[in-house]
């Protein structure tokens, strides 16, 4: 994920949204083995999105963001895991700007 643009994604979100709730889901970054191996034991899945807006809207249960830089690519974990994540009734999108973020927020609040 790009974290600059996240960054300034939850902040946008937080000023233009005060009563909603996203949170980040922290499943990226550099970390040791063993970090990682503790981290898989504790529940943390490889290929889930970064952000998540865990309000019910137009038929979905919910709304996930994977952040992704401009040529970021999609792991095939991350493919698999938006398809589960569809099946279960969540809306998946993929944003690299915070121009995509706010219109993918503003869509699914909106329609």
């Amino acid at each position: 994920s790009s974290d600059l643009s996240q960054i300034q994604c939850v902040n946008w979100f937080r000023l233009a949204h005060p009563n909603k709730l996203i949170y980040a889901i922290p499943n990226g970054g550099q970390r040791s083995a063993i970090t990682a191996m503790i981290f898989k034991k504790e529940g943390v899945v490889s290929g889930i999105c970064d952000l998540h807006i865990p309000i019910p809207l137009n038929g979905y249960a919910s709304l996930y963001i994977e952040m992704k830089s401009l040529k970021g690519k999609l792991s095939p974990n991350q493919m698999e895991m938006f398809d589960k994540l569809r099946c279960y009734g969540n809306k998946v999108v993929v944003c690299r700007s915070l121009d995509e973020f706010m219109h993918e927020v503003n869509t699914y609040f909106t329609t």
